[in-house]
């Protein structure tokens, strides 16, 4: 990088801080918690504003003087909000850092999707070692980096359930490495493999 090159990041970084004094100039909107005012949350890449329509209001008001242009932006139903004139899309769910979040709460959709990214990467890492000698340990330890990961990512806010479409594709894997059927009993399977269903983990 030159010296004294603005790169995206830092540009980023610049509206941002200036963004939330923004915002804060306003009285009306945000949330208090225990005296303590909170205008936007910031996670990783996204940005929560509170306070909704009042600051919907001065969000708007920035983008206008910055020549800014705006994302889409949901919330719940009982909520009529708008931006720039236009009534806000409310959704029942939505992609939020690769978890599945819906409006009733459940996470059977967030969890299924979980399931399915896992079976490719579980057929990914099948399909680069059927052809090689690769001991069982090995197997199991490739599983746990590149699947287990994948089925129990965001588990800290969804793992108080079981979810069977999680659990079926640790079974389907080991069915597979010891070609039995897949009616076979999968706790006797567990016993003999010396592995524990992917719940008690996350538990």
């Amino acid at each position: 990088m030159l010296q004294g090159e603005i790169t995206p990041s830092i540009l980023f970084s610049l509206f941002l801080n200036d963004i939330k004094l923004h915002l804060q100039s306003n009285l009306n909107s945000g949330i208090t918690v225990e005296q303590l005012s909170i205008y936007i949350l910031l996670f990783a890449d996204d940005a929560v504003i509170t306070g909704l329509q009042s600051s919907l209001d001065k969000l708007q008001s920035y983008c206008e003087k910055w020549k800014l242009t705006e994302q889409n932006c949901r919330f719940p139903p009982v909520c009529r909000c708008s931006y720039n004139g236009q009534i806000i899309e409310v959704v029942t769910s939505f992609n939020y850092l690769g978890i599945i979040l819906s409006s009733r709460g459940s996470f059977i959709h967030a969890t299924n999707t979980l399931a399915a990214k896992g079976l490719r990467a579980m057929g990914s890492r099948l399909h680069v070692t059927k052809q090689l000698y690769v001991p069982i340990s090995t197997l199991f330890n490739l599983f746990d980096a590149y699947v287990t990961s994948i089925l129990n990512y965001g588990c800290e806010i969804w793992a108080f359930m079981k979810y069977e479409t999680i659990e079926r594709i640790h079974r389907q894997f080991c069915k597979y490495l010891f070609n039995v059927k897949m009616t076979t009993n999968s706790y006797a399977l567990y016993s003999e493999v010396g592995r524990f269903p992917l719940y008690i983990e996350r538990h």
